[in-house]
């Protein structure tokens, strides 16, 4: 994927790509949220998130979209266990809600940021790569912090749950 990247970043050199180590698949965005709820939702999703990565996701990507109009997102599709990432999301969404946090509006698509767009591309539409990869497994989910920066998003983690 990292190779990828750095061939595409030649085609649209205006977009913010994101870093190697950046690249992840978000189950539930949180948003702004008080502290006394992050170590809540950490302690209380432990042992369902653990059980739910055993054994770990089987993932590949497939093919890659954007989001909004004009497009403002570059993703890669996700294939295989999508199924098994819905359920943790289904799973994270119950949490939050019993945490007090508003519903999630968007419908969970599964997919990787690659790139965003300060600006529409293009006034053409972007080119539809045939992007696949080789089966990966997922066996960790990271509760991440993120920070806005005038480069992109920092993220941090606030607890790992799967591989040891």
């Amino acid at each position: 994927m990292a190779a990828w990247i750095q061939s595409a970043r030649k085609i649209m050199p205006r977009a913010r790509w994101v870093s190697r180590g950046s690249l992840h698949v978000t189950l539930r965005f949180c948003g702004e949220i008080p502290q006394q709820t992050v170590q809540r939702l950490a302690s209380e999703a432990e042992g369902e998130l653990v059980r739910e990565l055993t054994p770990p996701v089987s993932l590949r990507i497939a093919g890659t979209g954007t989001f909004g109009r004009p497009p403002r997102v570059l993703w890669a599709g996700l294939e295989g266990e999508t199924d098994r990432l819905s359920r943790l999301n289904r799973l994270l969404e119950q949490l939050c809600r019993s945490a007090g946090l508003d519903l999630e509006c968007r419908g969970f698509a599964p997919h990787l940021t690659l790139a965003r767009f300060p600006a529409p591309p293009a006034k053409k539409p972007l080119p539809a790569w045939n992007l696949s990869g080789r089966l990966w497994q997922a066996d960790r989910v990271i509760f991440m912090r993120s920070r806005l920066t005038p480069a992109g998003p920092r993220y941090s983690p606030i607890k790992i749950y799967g591989a040891d």
